[in-house]
């Protein structure tokens, strides 16, 4: 069973047009993590806040504070990377973005352990922004992680920029959230 996040936007024609064009590119990637059989058991949500930057045409690099919430609801904070590998032209203001955090088919959250989401997720990413934006990301966790970051994330960033490409995000453990 997937969960997905619906974003609506009604302000203007030019916003209506760009989300139709992530439409289908949400629409690829949920077609494209399905294909990849990545439908294990949840395993909690990963949001990440980061400042704004410049695009630089062919890369670009962001640092994001992430807080991962299990299911039981204990919180881990990370510290993001996420470079980027293609068009990225543009500027942007801070950005939200937000995952659900998937566990291979087997998957019971007994079997978590502290920092358990560091390491490299690997994917390919998509962004439209004049004034407020959206984007996807579809990343999937590599080596020894047992995760994946459910196949489309929603970002949500206020600039004028447009991106697409092959992205990685490092996960770095920082410690436990005591609130």
């Amino acid at each position: 069973m997937s969960e997905m996040i619906v974003v609506t936007q009604t302000k203007t024609k030019r916003r209506k047009a760009s989300l139709g064009a992530l439409a289908a590119l949400l629409a690829a990637g949920l077609t494209g993590g399905a294909a990849l059989g990545q439908d294990g058991g949840k395993a909690g949500t990963l949001t990440c806040e980061g400042e704004g930057g410049w695009g630089a045409i062919i890369t670009s690099e962001k640092t994001f504070d992430c807080v991962y919430t299990g299911l039981g609801g204990a919180k881990e904070a990370y510290k993001g990377t996420i470079r980027k590998f293609g068009l990225d032209l543009g500027v942007t203001d801070k950005s939200a973005l937000a995952w659900i955090v998937v566990g291979p088919e087997t998957y019971a959250s007994d079997q978590y352990t502290p920092g358990g989401l560091a390491g490299t997720y690997r994917g390919v990413g998509a962004e439209v922004t004049a004034g407020t934006g959206v984007g996807a990301n579809v990343l999937f966790g590599e080596g020894e992680s047992v995760f994946s970051l459910q196949p489309v994330s929603v970002q949500m960033q206020t600039g004028l920029s447009i991106a697409a490409g092959v992205q990685t995000m490092t996960l770095d453990f920082v410690g436990t959230v005591v609130e």
